[in-house]
């Protein structure tokens, strides 16, 4: 969930203004530090490690991945003709493909920081974990389906007008067609994201041992949790219906 999350907030990021994008990105080392720091101390010799793991990631992230992200933009901005279904299948699984290049860049030098960690850091990032998912769990429950549809249905229009400007009548229909026949299941994502929090738990206490990286990439890419399939069928229907 929350990968397909950080990768349409990176689609909506590139697809923003070029300023703010500018400004957000050249203030990255920031950003992220701060937002890290919503659940990690980093102190100790946790602190130099994410320094230097981000600082090498973000130069390999500006000097060899914005050339490519720009190749692909222009390639899409210079296609003639509206596009077809099997060309916007393709700018995805190629966006899917750019994030599976960050996360696995990116993931030795997490691997050093989280094996790093002291056992109150590591206690103090999982109850943090806890916290957002009863936080969750709580809006989830104050939030009718119909609710959830009028919100996405919502967000939908304003970045579409934000990108394409006034929508007409047939397509504001076809945006709450979306969002009225998009699939959610808040109970299942509660079960698979305590299911999904014992396993990252389990990896961390393992962090001193050999092989915790690939443990690690594992529980990220492939946990193989007792929800883990009908999450795969939810995101593939949802992932389908959004290229629809």
């Amino acid at each position: 969930r929350w990968r397909w999350a950080g990768l349409a907030a990176a689609s909506a990021l590139l697809l923003s203004s070029c300023s703010a994008m500018k400004l957000a990105y050249n203030r990255l080392d920031w950003v992220v530090s701060w937002e890290v720091g919503k659940y990690l101390d980093l102190e100790g010799p946790s602190k130099p490690l994410f320094d230097e793991g981000f600082a090498s990631l973000w130069q390999w992230h500006r000097s060899t991945q914005i050339t490519a992200y720009a190749r692909e933009l222009r390639e899409i901005g210079e296609a003639q003709g509206a596009p077809t279904r099997e060309q916007i299948a393709g700018y995805w699984q190629r966006a899917s493909a750019h994030g599976e290049r960050l996360f696995l860049e990116a993931l030795p030098p997490s691997a050093r920081v989280l094996q790093a960690l002291d056992d109150e850091q590591v206690r103090g990032l999982l109850e943090k974990m806890s916290e957002d998912r009863r936080e969750e769990a709580e809006e989830d429950l104050e939030r009718s389906p119909e609710k959830t549809r009028e919100q996405y249905a919502r967000n939908s229009s304003r970045t579409l007008r934000r990108w394409l400007g006034s929508l007409s009548d047939a397509q504001r229909a076809l945006v709450r067609d979306w969002a009225g026949t998009r699939r959610d299941d808040p109970a299942l994502w509660q079960r698979y994201g305590e299911q999904w929090a014992a396993a990252f738990e389990r990896t961390l206490a393992s962090r001193a041992s050999p092989g915790f990286e690939a443990r690690l990439r594992d529980v990220f890419r492939d946990p193989q949790l007792p929800d883990s399939a009908a999450i795969r069928d939810l995101n593939g229907y949802n992932r389908e219906h959004y290229i629809d």
